[in-house]
């Protein structure tokens, strides 16, 4: 993404919750569930990490985005332009390489991208992601099992795992 950028956001119904979507350039610049009934405040979260120089709300021009994200049976690649250091985008990629309605535990996330001691900065990259859903930040879990935080709310992120669990059963059976 381009330091100062020309960004487009709309917010969606999704079976997770209503999200805000920030586009540019038709590539995926952010994704965020609203929490507490106050879309703002998610625009905000997400326009804290990303350079622009315009806004604009377009619910017609991000309502694609929304479609093939939470819709589309196909699997309809949607470009993502990111942001971040060298170790954020590993551990990002990493995220992309976790199975539908599978789960990992921060401390193996940091062993599958070489830096087993990094665990801290693995979960603070995890944090920091800014495309959730579309990069699978929801997929990892604390080492004894228990669902850990999530930027979006902790029931967003049980609904995501369960529909995804129950999805992946369904392909499997």
């Amino acid at each position: 993404m381009p330091t100062s950028a020309n960004l487009t956001y709309g917010n969606h119904a999704t079976r997770f919750g209503e999200a805000v979507i920030i586009i540019s350039n038709n590539c995926l610049v952010g994704l965020g569930f609203v929490q507490s009934n106050n879309p703002s405040a998610t625009l905000k979260n997400l326009l804290n990490q990303l350079p622009y120089k315009t806004l604009n709300c377009d619910q017609n021009e991000t309502a694609r985005f929304s479609e093939q994200i939470f819709h589309s049976t196909s699997q309809i690649s949607i470009g993502m332009s990111l942001n971040g250091t060298d170790f954020e985008l590993a551990v990002w990629q990493a995220l992309l390489d976790i199975p539908v309605g599978e789960t990992i535990s921060y401390q193996d996330l940091a062993k599958n991208i070489g830096k087993p001691t990094a665990v801290r900065a693995v979960a603070n990259a995890v944090g920091a992601n800014r495309i959730s859903y579309k990069i699978p930040c929801h997929r990892v879990i604390r080492s004894n099992g228990e669902i850990g935080g999530y930027r979006w709310g902790i029931n967003c992120k049980q609904k995501i795992l369960t529909w995804e669990r129950k999805k992946a059963c369904k392909k499997a059976g």
